[in-house]
C-alpha cells in the first residue's frame, strides 16, 4: 500500500452552538458523571442536532470532540464539533465523523464520508490529510505514536514514528466478517477493545493485544444483539464502559477479561437513552451522550 499522503480541503460553515433553557429534557445533550457515580449533569444540549455521538475528551480535559448531524440529515452529513467544557460553547470544525485527539491535543484524526477514508487535520484548521481511502473508524493511541482503523475486517495499525502500516487479523482461525467503528485503545496503547461480527452473525466484544509479533485475542462476551459498539477504557485499565440496549440504552461496565458479564453504571439518568461514552484522561469524569427516550 502506498504511503503517499493526499491533502484535500474541507468545505464548511463555522458556527457556534450554545446551551438553551427551553425543554432541555427533550433535547439530545452531552452529560458528565463523576467516577463515583455521583453528580450527573448536563454539559451542553444540542438543539437541532438529535443525532450526536463518538465523544472524545481532549488530553488536557478542557474540550470534547464529537460528531453530529441536524434534523432531516443523515450520517453522511455528519460534522465534527469541539465543545469547550467550561463555557459549553460548541463549534463546527468540518465535515466528518468519529474524531479522536492526538496526545498533544493539536490534531484530530477522523473518518470522512466525502472523500471517503480516514484523515488527520489540525484541530483549529479545515485542511485535512487522507491517511487511507479504504479505512474507517480511526482511533489515536493514548501515547500518540499509533493510529488504528479498520479495513476489510482487519485492523490497520499506522506507526507514526516509522510511517509504516501493519495489518492485524484478530481472529485467524475464524476471521471476523466485519469490525465495527468506535473501538478504543487500552491506556498503555498495547490493546484494542472492539465489536466484531463472525460469519454466523454472532457478535463478539473482544480485546486484541498488538504488542507482540502475533496478536492475542481475548473474547470478553459473545451475543446475538443488545450491545452497542462504542467503548471507553478507563485510564486505570481495570474496566471498560459500553452501551447495552434493553427497553432503552444504558451505560454498562465490564472487566477487560475473558467470559465476563456487564453491569449498569450507577448514577446515570435511567429515564433517558445514554448512547456514547468517553473517560477524561485523569479518570475522574465520564462524559456521555444522552437523548430523550422514545415512547414505546
Amino acid at each position: 500500500m502506498s504511503r503517499t499522503l493526499k491533502t484535500v480541503a474541507v468545505s464548511l460553515s463555522l458556527f457556534v452552538l450554545t446551551t438553551h433553557s427551553i425543554a432541555q429534557d427533550k433535547l439530545t445533550a452531552i452529560y458528565a458523571l463523576d467516577v463515583d457515580g455521583k453528580n450527573a449533569r448536563m454539559i451542553s444540549d444540542m438543539e437541532g442536532f438529535p443525532s450526536v455521538g463518538s465523544p472524545d475528551v481532549s488530553p488536557d480535559g478542557t474540550r470534547i470532540a464529537f460528531d453530529g448531524w441536524q434534523e432531516g440529515e443523515n450520517s453522511g452529513d455528519a460534522q465534527i464539533f469541539i465543545l469547550d467544557i467550561k463555557t459549553s460553547k460548541t463549534q463546527s470544525v468540518g465535515y466528518g465523523a468519529m474524531p479522536t485527539w492526538s496526545a498533544d491535543g493539536k490534531y484530530l484524526a477522523y473518518s470522512s464520508y466525502d472523500p471517503r477514508g480516514v484523515c488527520i487535520q489540525a484541530a483549529d484548521r479545515v485542511a485535512s490529510t487522507i491517511i487511507d481511502p479504504s479505512g474507517w473508524g480511526i482511533q489515536w493511541s493514548p501515547d500518540g505514536k499509533k493510529l488504528a482503523y479498520t479495513s476489510r475486517g482487519n485492523f490497520i495499525i499506522y506507526d507514526l514514528l516509522t510511517n509504516s502500516k501493519k495489518t492485524i487479523q484478530p481472529r485467524a482461525d475464524n476471521p471476523y466478517r466485519s469490525i465495527y467503528w468506535n473501538s478504543d485503545w487500552s491506556p498503555d496503547s498495547k490493546k484494542l477493545c472492539f465489536k466484531g461480527t463472525l460469519a454466523d452473525g454472532t457478535y463478539e466484544t473482544a480485546i486484541v493485544d498488538i504488542s507482540e509479533d502475533e496478536p492475542k485475542l481475548t473474547v470478553c462476551y459473545a451475543y446475538k444483539g443488545g450491545y452497542g459498539n462504542e467503548f471507553a477504557w478507563h485510564p486505570d485499565g481495570d474496566r471498560i464502559t459500553t452501551v447495552k440496549w434493553s427497553k432503552g440504552a444504558q451505560i454498562h461496565s465490564f472487566k477487560p477479561a475473558a467470559n465476563v458479564e456487564t453491569s449498569p453504571l450507577e448514577g446515570q439518568p435511567t429515564d433517558r437513552d445514554n448512547v456514547a461514552v468517553d473517560w477524561s484522561r485523569d479518570g475522574k469524569t465520564l462524559y456521555f451522550v444522552s437523548r430523550p427516550r422514545k415512547s414505546e
